[in-house]
């Protein structure tokens, strides 16, 4: 047995319990991290100890620091232990259930220890039940211990349950139950693989992704430091051996994502089989008449010594037709080399003799990291200094060939957070538009004129005045101008939401999310015929976006981040008989950063910038207008051509306080087509702008001129747009803080923004005589999995 210490209790065996003092008897367990969680204990609990205590009904109870000599749980009835703020623990001298359900729960950050020495399922005959659960949505942990286990005739229900609906960062193996489950391989060996009646009920364990179960004998050292992780994915289901189990034709067993159809062992996605390791590895035993599946996504760790010792280790007594599957099972051999990484991948065959045999080879670096990545498995080979830490870590969990994959990932993640489709999407939703400038002229035009006209009714009315008087009017008059020029502003805010299918990586597929705030003001204005030339409609605006970035992947590379894209940009367009013709230029700057739970850490990045220039040149046709009664509806056509150019560099990627490799994404320009078929209508409401005449007075004129819209207008548009050019990103990456013998670098391309979509553009507004208000939406499609949403409002007013 493996002798542990864990918090302020000594190394010792938990069974009997009775040898540890109540009085100092305490789980000082350490603090939760992602590669070794534990429940965290402020202090020492000294419980007064109940000689017994049974529950008769359903219950629910709070635990901090508990003891129980004797704790039964009656036909019917269930307890349930959670921990929901502070740390949990419990200790249970000897616990019976008696057709009895039996719940250890936690929740958010909250962790919950139970150590139970003596337990009894079944005796009654009635079935019982036990549910290890954490929900997932907090950094804690659930674990239940049972020592030692006697069952009876009735069922025995065990369920390992991480309830999160989506893995949180530093996600890990939250629930935990150990137990001994009372097998002896031996004894089924001597009668000839068959298991024969013992006298206890049917057996059903169900293990989730996010939670383990270990089997190991009794007196197993209470180590806490040592629970279950899992070396290559954070969200697996783990089945961990550290003493005899035997799969029986009454057990179930179901591991990951399985459908639970009667099978009596079933590792599915995401299932993983595991041995502890050295002298604590178990065994496990398929018994004569047991079926066993296995299912595309499942894996079976193995040491070196394991895979020699693997007819030891894994024994199939039952007949090979069912076993089915075997197929879809993946190995992963670590050689217990320096540096722990696996070193080989394979499979199980199943020989003449009806055995398990294992049939692999050599693991190596692939993919465009593969350089980078062996050359730093030389240096942890070499136990070198020179090596930062957390690839060593990183070479402890994963083997090169899975680590050469993820890293490509990591160094992908900046361009991956849909910023370069932002920008480029938010250019074409702002480009120049020739209805909407002229629009915003035509009101600011016909504003301007009642303004004038109301000083002039104001003049008349106040009939002549002294002249000085007249004096002192005409510079209010003057000042009166200066405050009103009579220029046309549009405020925009909308809100984008953006998902985007990507896969980085065989079998690492991202769905991003992008939650987008942008506002932005546009000035509009016009020279008359300057330098004899036609008239010259020119328009200026500035932007600013912030986004939140988030994936739903379940594996370790999930990553979240910010966004932060400032715009500016100028156009103008000149009327002719041909439809107008524009120009514009556009500057962007954008600032990310990402974070990515891995291997026990975050990998952090903060200095993703990138720097956006655009130039277009455009053609909109002539409207093609129709008028009925008080409204008038017309349509364009338009065609368009624009660069662009993208500065940008992925910064530096540190894990915790150790900066790892720092990227670049050099230069590109690239060019893009579009055609656009737009429509807009307008509208006066002619009630409300009748004359003031028959007696109305001024106040009520002003009323209904501040209140009552004037005129109401409606637009649409439908474009494409197709990119072609240096598109995809070059990534060059090297390694930071590495010895220079095993520094390495790599160059490869990632795609880049989406390079055909299209846009489809809807809004609607009021005009009252100094102001307008639209709200407008709009719908982008890309043909490789892009997808944005936006609502925006748009407010206009003339200055």
């Amino acid at each position: 047995m493996q002798g542990h210490m864990f918090g302020e209790l000594d190394v010792r065996a938990l069974h009997p319990l009775r040898s540890i003092e109540r009085s100092v008897y305490t789980l000082g367990l350490p603090a939760v991290t992602a590669v070794a969680a534990a429940v965290a204990v402020a202090a020492a609990v000294a419980a007064t100890p109940v000689e017994a205590h049974r529950v008769t009904e359903d219950t629910v109870a709070s635990i901090v620091g508990e003891y129980w000599d004797t704790l039964e749980i009656a036909s019917g009835a269930s307890l349930t232990l959670r921990s929901d703020g502070e740390a949990g623990e419990a200790q249970i001298e000897s616990l019976a259930l008696e057709g009895a359900r039996f719940a250890v729960e936690a929740s958010g950050d909250a962790n919950a220890g139970v150590v139970a020495g003596t337990v009894t399922f079944g005796a009654s005959g009635a079935a019982d039940e036990v549910v290890v659960a954490h929900d997932g949505a907090g950094a804690g942990l659930t674990l239940l211990m049972l020592d030692s286990v006697e069952r009876g005739p009735g069922d025995l229900t065990i369920r390992v349950e991480n309830r999160a609906e989506k893995p949180v960062d530093g996600m890990y193996l939250q629930s935990q139950m150990w137990w001994n489950a009372g097998d002896d391989v031996d004894a089924v060996e001597r009668n000839g693989g068959a298991a024969a009646d013992d006298g206890r009920g049917a057996l059903k364990i169900s293990i989730s992704r996010g939670a383990a179960m270990r089997i190991q004998p009794s007196g197993y050292a209470a180590d806490f430091g040592n629970l279950v992780e899992y070396r290559t994915n954070e969200r697996d289901a783990v089945l961990e051996l550290a003493g005899d189990f035997v799969v029986r034709s009454d057990t179930y067993v179901y591991v990951g994502d399985v459908v639970e159809d009667g099978t009596n062992f079933v590792l599915g996605q995401g299932g993983v089989l595991a041995y502890g390791k050295g002298d604590d590895a178990g065994r496990i035993l398929f018994a004569r008449g047991s079926t066993v599946r296995f299912e595309p996504g499942s894996l079976l760790v193995l040491e070196g010594d394991e895979v020699e010792e693997l007819g030891e280790r894994l024994r199939l007594r039952t007949s090979a037709s069912n076993v089915s599957g075997l197929g879809n099972l993946g190995v992963l051999v670590n050689t217990s080399a320096q540096g722990g990484a696996y070193q080989e991948r394979g499979h199980l065959e199943i020989d003449a003799g009806g055995n398990f045999v294992f049939v692999g080879s050599p693991v190596t670096a692939r993919g465009p990291m593969a350089p980078v990545v062996s050359r730093l498995f030389e240096g942890v080979m070499e136990n070198s200094v020179g090596i930062p830490a957390f690839w060593r870590t990183a070479f402890a969990k994963n083997d090169v060939e899975a680590l050469s994959q993820n890293s490509a990932s990591w160094v992908e993640v900046g361009v991956q957070t849909g910023t370069e489709n932002a920008v480029i999407r938010s250019v074409r939703a702002h480009a120049f538009d020739p209805d909407e400038a002229l629009r915003a002229l035509e009101h600011a035009t016909a504003c301007a004129a009642e303004r004038e006209k109301e000083v002039a009714l104001r003049e008349q009315k106040a009939g002549e005045a002294a002249e000085g008087e007249e004096s002192l009017k005409s510079k209010a008059d003057g000042l009166a101008k200066l405050s009103h020029p009579n220029l046309p502003i549009v405020v925009d805010v909308s809100r984008t939401t953006m998902r985007d299918d990507t896969t980085v990586r065989p079998g690492d597929d991202w769905t991003l999310d992008r939650d987008e705030d942008e506002i932005g003001a546009t000035f509009y204005g016009r020279l008359e015929k300057p330098f004899g030339l036609p008239d010259l409609l020119w328009g200026i605006r500035a932007g600013w976006s912030t986004a939140d970035v988030d994936t739903d992947v379940v594996t370790q590379n999930r990553f979240s981040g910010e966004s932060n894209v400032v715009t500016v940009s100028i156009f103008g367009a000149v009327p002719t008989a041909y439809g107008y013709f524009s120009a514009d230029l556009l500057w962007a700057s954008a600032d990310d950063s990402t974070t990515m739970p891995t291997y026990g850490t975050m990998l952090v990045s903060n200095d993703i910038e990138r720097t956006f220039w655009s130039a277009g040149l455009g053609w909109t046709s002539p409207a093609w207008t129709t008028a009925g009664g008080s409204s008038r509806w017309s349509g364009r056509f338009g065609a368009g051509l624009r660069g662009y150019r993208i500065e940008g560099s992925g910064g530096e990627l540190a894990a915790g306080a150790e900066t790892i490799l720092a990227t670049d994404y050099g230069t590109r320009t690239f060019g893009e087509a579009s055609l656009t078929a737009s429509f807009t209508g307008e509208g006066a409401f002619t009630s409300f702008n009748e004359a003031n005449d028959e007696g109305e007075t001024e106040a009520w004129s002003r009323w209904t001129a501040a209140v009552l819209p004037r005129s109401w207008h409606v637009w649409g548009s439908l474009s494409g747009y197709a990119l072609a050019g240096d598109t995809d990103v070059t990534l060059s990456v090297r390694t930071v803080n590495v010895a220079a013998e095993y520094a390495g670098s790599a160059r490869f391309e990632v795609d880049g923004p989406e390079t055909a979509s299209v846009s489809a553009k809807l809004g609607a507004g009021l005009a009252w005589r100094d102001s307008t208000l639209g709200i407008w939406g709009a719908i982008d499609r890309g043909v490789d999995g892009f997808d944005a949403k936006t609502i925006g409002i748009r407010y206009g007013y003339v200055l």
